[in-house]
């Protein structure tokens, strides 16, 4: 049996590298005729992995619970906070990454 504590670590580690991917990813497309700026990159950069990594966690959490009975609400609390973790901490590693190549 695996401990909750893996669900967190799965989280934060999964989230982090969805964020940076998409963070490159967005720094490539033209988007500088929109007038948006870096900031406004980074914000829908962290807005399009929230959507990529939310989902299936807060589905579980809300209409799909306990429809899977091997997937315990510890663990669901610790998956739901690895992603938040791993969201602002994939935020900075993308700025990072991306102030390398710029």
């Amino acid at each position: 049996m695996k401990h909750p504590i893996d669900r967190l670590f799965g989280g934060i580690f999964l989230t982090l590298i969805v964020t940076v991917v998409v963070l490159v990813l967005m720094a490539l497309l033209p988007l500088d005729s929109l007038g948006i700026g870096r900031v406004g990159h980074v914000v829908a950069g962290v807005a399009v992995s929230g959507c990529i990594v939310f989902p299936r966690p807060l589905l579980k959490r809300t209409l799909w619970h306990g429809r899977d009975p091997f997937v315990l609400d510890d663990e669901l609390d610790n998956m739901l906070i690895g992603r938040v973790i791993g969201l602002i901490g994939g935020a900075a590693a993308g700025v990072f990454v991306l102030s390398q190549f710029a």
